[in-house]
């Protein structure tokens, strides 16, 4: 223990900090106890906190509570009580927890001991490392391929006010008290823009390994100063699972640049159902992969392996010409209103002109 003591005071001196899945940084949720967990997993001075909270409650089901967090130093409590409900009981919910969340806000550097507190009772108590750096890992998760490999996968963000390049992860592995491994790799985008998220997949390439407790760091970037210009738009349209349960990903990338692009690469993450697991990493290049100014083309993406519960995936895009200068979203059930409503205006105007008719 000594050992990763010394590693965790070193890393925070660094400014480069960390986060895990594990040990006494796990985050993760575990059913049958009520637990406290933030997003992003490793904050950074920039980074705006939230809080998500587990809570074993039918008053807490029933929205009947009120939460709120006192912040004293380097010490977060978070108090969550309930109320009497008047004129009956709850009814029973579809599942046996909930979960609540709180803004938190942007935290300074240093560690923080956080407890939870159920209507005055202490229930869990964990510790959130904010970083002095500029990169904040946002999330992470682990998954198996087809060949049964383990991969560690995650999601990272730029909250510097200028771009970074070559990102570098570290993700260290655990047995014990010892730290017996170190993996780097670098993020699946050459570079971030402020505010820009990017994720990346480490192939954990020894079976002693494969499940082991670790964590993941940012361990350097570059500043980059070659002020590139940005122009690739990009709309995530749609996202499924096909029936053999891989999960898919389809949208648009325009360029909306003055110059043409080529080798367009979309980067997507994508989420568990909560949105604070990492399911997979995954990008494509778009098809065709050069854009000419003020054209587009289409992207689809495909998981690594079967994802068996609802996703949602976060994207981003680049090229060695442009950057991503906006992306968003597409509501899936937008075009089907548009359908409805162009078909609801052409009935009143075929209406109205058998009425003319009738009545000339």
């Amino acid at each position: 223990m000594k050992t990763l003591l010394l590693l965790i005071t070193v890393f925070l001196s660094l400014g480069t900090i960390f986060t895990a899945t594990n040990l006494a940084f796990s985050q993760e949720m575990q059913p049958g106890q009520e637990n406290i967990q933030f997003i992003p997993v490793v904050p950074t001075e920039k980074s705006s906190v939230t809080a998500l909270i587990q809570v074993f409650s039918l008053d807490i089901y029933c929205t009947n509570y009120t939460i709120d967090h006192v912040l004293s130093g380097h010490v977060l409590v978070m108090n969550v009580k309930t109320k009497t409900i008047p004129g009956g009981k709850c009814p029973m919910p579809a599942e046996s927890y909930v979960s609540l969340r709180q803004g938190i806000g942007q935290l300074g550097f240093g560690t923080y001991d956080v407890k939870l507190f159920i209507n005055g009772t202490q229930k869990a108590a964990i510790k959130l490392y904010v970083s002095q750096g500029q990169i904040e890992i946002t999330a992470t998760g682990k998954y198996t391929d087809k060949q049964g490999d383990a991969h560690i996968v995650g999601d990272v963000k730029n909250t510097a006010s200028y771009p970074v390049r070559l990102v570098q992860i570290d993700v260290s592995f655990v047995n014990g008290d010892e730290v017996v491994a170190d993996k780097k790799l670098y993020t699946t985008m050459a570079v971030l823009m402020p505010q820009t998220s990017s994720g990346f997949d480490l192939l954990v390439d020894s079976k002693n390994l494969s499940n082991m407790k670790y964590f993941v760091r940012a361990d350097s970037f570059l500043k980059d100063t070659s002020k590139i210009q940005q122009g690739l738009k990009l709309s995530t349209e749609s996202s499924w699972q096909s029936s053999s349960g891989i999960g898919m990903v389809s949208g648009i990338v325009l360029n909306a640049a003055n110059i043409n692009a080529s080798q367009v690469k979309v980067v997507c993450v994508l989420y568990d159902q909560t949105g604070t697991g990492v399911l997979d990493s995954i990008f494509e290049y778009t098809n065709p992969s050069s854009i000419a100014s003020g054209q587009s083309s289409d992207f689809v993406l495909s998981s690594h392996y079967p994802i068996t519960s609802q996703f949602t995936p976060n994207c981003n895009a680049e090229s060695p010409q442009l950057a991503i200068l906006s992306t968003e979203t597409v509501p899936e059930f937008a075009m089907p209103v548009i359908v409805f409503v162009a078909s609801l205006t052409f009935m009143i105007l075929i209406k109205k002109s058998l009425q003319i008719v009738n009545n000339p």
